[in-house]
């Protein structure tokens, strides 16, 4: 009897070793000695009817099936399907080998993720699954074991689509050797799904169940319920997420599906406002600065360039303040004592004489003798007509106050801290 081991199915996929068995088949890994380094899963679904018709329909549906996980294939994310073949009323699907991690090894228990994180996951693997839709395809076994990270990229990647399982389970073979053949996951699965009603947002649900896992740190089964109206009561296990997200996450899994999110692209609609509103709450806002309490803080850099600016209009303000400095003053107006009192004559100043010192004393010019009328009276003398003769009969100007800075002085130059921008 040929070993697991030494088997060659397909002319030229040796087998490798067993990886896992389920209620539809085997999965081996297996290399293709047609090529090097080769190394893919090959699926060996296990279905034998004594009925030829439902032989036949099992055979066109496996056909079928197999040609829309070529198409499915195209997708980066999706495993790409090698080959496809009947043999010894076998079927085995062959398909590219994902090196990686199940995220059942990421969702430990009593692990919490972040908010960012866990819209993260839930953006990447729902873009998965828009494709998938497009195509007419409803995975119906989306759970953490069915989703991969990559090890070259750590990219997420979606695996084991329930399509060909669900073609042996329609055939009317449902009970192989006692196998458990259902083609869902039941703490995953929703009402509907149990019930034999699969639609597209059946996809949804399963998926909100992985966010409240990472969400709560809680395993699947131990998601609290409401036992009147069925639905998850997981908010107090994870009081630090915000509402929006928790409002998103309760309608992915809703028990009701038409109360549910409708479509991939609806989830995705309202993950992407969050989003917005969490950028928004990360920036910090910054509180009203006083006057001279502002604390710069500044990189090398913005020091470097801020000199350079500074620098020549500081040079320019020191020549002007330099050139303002020497220039000749303006001489104050001279003081104009207050009028005379009207009732005293009103008398010529005469100029003063010069003092000198005994040393150079010079005796003082002769008088000039005063005039006299025709009839002995002396008179005064005709006043000589120069600017001095106006001045007497001119209003005296107001005294200006010696108080008065002179044009000439510096005023002070201010800047002003709020000109400065933080630039950290």
């Amino acid at each position: 009897m040929t070993s697991a081991s030494q088997k060659v199915v397909g002319g030229h996929y040796q087998i490798l070793h067993k990886l896992g068995e389920g209620g539809f088949g085997t999965t081996f890994l297996a290399e293709d000695s047609q090529r090097l380094n080769s190394r893919l899963v090959v699926k060996q679904l296990d279905y034998t009817s004594n009925d030829p018709e439902k032989q036949k329909k099992v055979e066109e549906l496996f056909q079928r099936e197999a040609e829309t996980l070529l198409k499915l294939g195209d997708h980066d994310q999706i495993p790409y399907l090698d080959a496809y073949f009947q043999e010894n009323q076998k079927f085995y699907l062959v398909q590219e080998l994902i090196e990686g991690h199940q995220l059942s090894e990421e969702l430990s228990p009593g692990k919490k993720f972040e908010e960012h994180e866990v819209i993260e996951l839930l953006e990447e693997v729902l873009k998965i699954l828009q494709f998938i839709h497009t195509q007419g395809v409803i995975h119906r076994d989306i759970k953490p074991e069915n989703i991969m990270r990559r090890e070259k990229d750590e990219q997420l990647v979606l695996i084991d689509f329930g399509g060909v399982k669900h073609i042996v389970s329609g055939a009317g073979n449902t009970t192989i050797q006692g196998k458990n053949t259902q083609i869902y996951t039941p703490d995953y699965a929703p009402r509907e799904q149990i019930l034999g009603r699969t639609e597209f947002n059946s996809d949804i649900y399963p998926l909100g169940i992985i966010a409240i896992q990472a969400l709560t740190g809680l395993a699947a089964k131990d998601i609290p319920r409401d036992s009147r109206t069925a639905e998850f009561t997981w908010r107090e296990e994870a009081p630090q997420v915000s509402d929006r997200l928790a409002t998103v996450v309760d309608k992915m899994v809703r028990d009701d599906f038409e109360r549910r999110y409708k479509s991939v692209e609806d989830v995705l609609d309202d993950l992407r406002e969050l989003k917005k509103t969490l950028v928004l709450g990360f920036q910090q806002v910054k509180p009203p600065v006083k006057t001279g309490m502002l604390k710069i803080r500044l990189s090398k850099k913005s020091l470097l360039l801020l000199s350079l600016v500074l620098a020549p209009l500081l040079a320019v303000i020191a020549f002007a303040s330099g050139f303002l400095l020497f220039l000749p003053k303006k001489s104050p107006n001279p003081s104009v004592s207050d009028p005379p009192n009207q009732s005293e004559p009103i008398v010529t100043p005469q100029p003063e004489a010069t003092s000198s010192s005994p040393a150079n004393n010079q005796p003082s010019p002769a008088a000039t003798p005063s005039p006299t009328s025709s009839s002995g009276e002396a008179t005064s003398p005709e006043p000589e007509a120069d600017s001095s003769s106006s001045a007497e009969n001119q209003e005296p100007e107001p005294a200006t106050s010696d108080s008065t800075p002179p044009d000439s002085e510096e005023g002070g130059i201010f800047l002003r801290p709020e000109s400065l921008q933080d630039n950290q």
